[in-house]
């Protein structure tokens, strides 16, 4: 199984790469071995959150995210409080769908 690491080694530098190691434990113990000091280790099969694809982030155009800020924003700057700002927000979007 293959693992990324990030490391520093006994100078200092941060270094990074990957590991074919039979679990997490045996990677970061042969790394530790080679004189690393382990900062992460993850399989290479885990996404981290910022490479999943989102459905939700496909669904809503980027036309529509100014303009749900600009009105929010405008009602912000009205002092109109956040809780209703957000509430009319709400309800505005749900009519507009449905």
């Amino acid at each position: 199984m293959i693992f990324l690491y990030k490391a520093v080694t006994k100078e200092g530098r941060e270094t990074s790469g990957n590991i074919d190691a039979q679990n997490r434990d045996s990677a970061i113990n042969a790394l530790q071995r080679s004189g690393l000091v382990v900062v992460s280790v993850r399989s290479d099969d885990d996404k981290n959150i910022f490479e999943l694809d989102l459905d939700i982030f496909n669904r809503v155009s980027q036309k529509e995210v100014a303009n749900i800020s600009r009105q929010i924003a405008t009602m912000l700057d009205a002092h109109v409080p956040a809780l209703k700002t957000f509430r009319l927000t709400y309800k505005k979007v749900y009519r507009d769908i449905g």
